[in-house]
């Protein structure tokens, strides 16, 4: 500072200011200086020095700016989708599986499902330290299967229960619940799957409603199950089968009366037979052939 005072053309001194400065970690007096020598002294190389500086200031307050906008807008996304999944918690702890239907079945719910596409999902619920899914929660996947109960480690584990009730108009198929334990965000365990048909697009010796009860691994049948349907006519019928990686076992050698397909269950008088072709039985949506 005494040398400039000398000669206020002392560029060395200048600099030498600036890199104290500099090093200190004081970057707005160190500008300061640059400004003040490159004014006394026209040493382009100061004014370059604090263009970058200042660039790179505006840089780094751009990400930053982008970063938090980001965080905002990620932020608001989360609470959008939560005042969409969070009316649906009540309805699935009370059961009230009608007028949980109902709600699925509203516009705005089966648009907010179609935005749901491959493995994505949207959630709201408990986290960990570590910002993964865990305790209870509710998500939307693809295809409108919406799941409330327990995760672990970002995936569905524990008991919980699997709802869709929107289907394209050409499917008979009005409803699916399944209800059980689950593990590495797959069925597995005990549990229950129940379809409902609508009435006006099934024969009369269909099942309006169909139960099958029993153990499932990944998502597929796999040991002794129970199914139970009520036809259109309210006729009840009840059948036991047993199934391995969701395929049921033949259980007679008579003839189905349809080909193609064989018998696995009949009602105790033999007066009726479930029959399958060999496909894959299991949960909806986790069955693949």
């Amino acid at each position: 500072q005494n040398a400039i005072a000398v000669n206020p053309d002392n560029k060395t001194a200048y600099w030498s200011i600036a890199n104290i400065y500099e090093s200190r970690g004081d970057e707005d007096t160190m500008l300061d200086v640059l400004h003040k020598g490159f004014d006394d002294t026209g040493d382009e190389s100061m004014n370059a020095k604090v263009f970058a500086v200042e660039e790179e200031r505006a840089r780094i307050l751009a990400e930053e700016e982008a970063r938090i906008a980001e965080e905002e807008a990620k932020r608001a996304e989360e609470e959008a989708r939560a005042a969409m999944l969070d009316p649906l918690k009540e309805l699935f702890e009370s059961k009230d599986y009608d007028a949980l239907k109902d709600k699925l079945r509203e516009d705005d719910y089966v648009a907010f499902s179609e935005e749901v596409i491959g493995d994505n999902s949207y959630y709201s619920g408990d986290y960990d330290m570590d910002g993964r899914r865990e305790g209870y929660g509710i998500a939307v996947y693809e295809n409108g299967y919406y799941y409330y109960g327990q995760f672990h480690e970002d995936a569905r584990s524990g008991h919980g229960v699997l709802m869709r009730a929107s289907y394209p108009e050409s499917s008979s198929i009005g409803s699916f619940l399944f209800e059980g334990d689950w593990s590495d965000d797959k069925p597995n365990g005990n549990g229950t799957a129940k379809s409902n048909y609508f009435k006006d697009r099934i024969s009369a010796t269909d099942f309006a409603t169909k139960e099958i009860t029993g153990n499932y691994t990944d998502g597929l049948e796999d040991g002794t199950m129970t199914l139970t349907g009520v036809k259109r006519n309210g006729e009840k019928r009840s059948f036991k089968y047993t199934a391995a990686n969701g395929v049921a076992a033949k259980s007679s050698n008579e003839s189905s009366g349809v080909k193609g397909q064989y018998i696995i269950a009949q009602t105790d008088d033999k007066s009726e037979s479930l029959t399958s072709d060999g496909s894959k039985r299991g949960v909806e949506g986790f069955i693949e052939e």
